[in-house]
């Protein structure tokens, strides 16, 4: 399962050719149950960063992004902060655009998905967690993810000689450009992301 700015598309390179499907975006729900479920994640602070940065560049046409730039401006500090304090404006504004969005089909990005949001108090990136990892027998981490995707596969027997080949040679892909994470928060924005992402900073030891 992937969850957006996670090593999607390097994912996709590496696993062309094996017999394994990569669910772009896709809520888990949707994953056939006969299969293992494997996902990954990312350090909070970084994964703000580069989503702000990917959408802020054009790269896709967004509801969520589109939302918060409305409702909160379009710094990298003031759409953060809506997506961590996630208001009924917000949400309802995103829910509304994807009314009328289509590419965001491709993304899980429509008003099924931000509708599931609307009736929780999580931040986006929380929102995410639930909608593409929730069921996910092993999820890894995107700074380790050609480590962690060999575990993955080699524990259910599907990493051959060619895959783990890709695996080491495979540049990064679809990768978002920008300064270091630390540069772009505020003390206070910083702790917000603490505050409204604890349960994954815990989960996986990004404190």
């Amino acid at each position: 399962m992937h969850l957006p700015k996670t090593g999607g598309t390097w994912l996709q390179q590496v696993l062309a050719d094996a017999v394994l499907r990569i669910e772009m975006h896709q809520p888990a729900r949707y994953a056939p149950d006969d299969r293992p479920r494997f996902g990954f994640t990312r350090n909070p602070w970084s994964w703000y960063v580069s989503w702000y940065h990917f959408h802020a560049a054009g790269n896709y046409d967004n509801p969520v992004f589109q939302a918060a730039a409305a409702t909160h401006g379009d710094t990298f500090g003031q759409i953060t902060y809506g997506l961590l304090t996630a208001p009924a404006a917000l949400k309802r504004r995103a829910y509304k655009i994807a009314g009328h969005n289509t590419t965001g089909r491709n993304q899980g990005i429509t008003q099924a998905t931000i509708g599931r949001w609307i009736d929780t108090e999580d931040s986006y990136l929380t929102h995410l967690h639930t909608l593409h990892l929730e069921g996910c027998e092993r999820v890894g981490k995107a700074e380790n993810i050609a480590d962690d995707l060999s575990a993955m596969l080699e524990g259910i027997g599907a990493l051959d000689d060619d895959t783990a080949a890709r695996i080491r040679n495979t540049p990064p892909a679809n990768t978002s450009k920008h300064s270091q994470p630390a540069d772009y928060y505020s003390p206070d924005l910083e702790a917000l992301v603490a505050e409204r992402e604890a349960d994954q900073i815990a989960a996986y030891n990004y404190g």
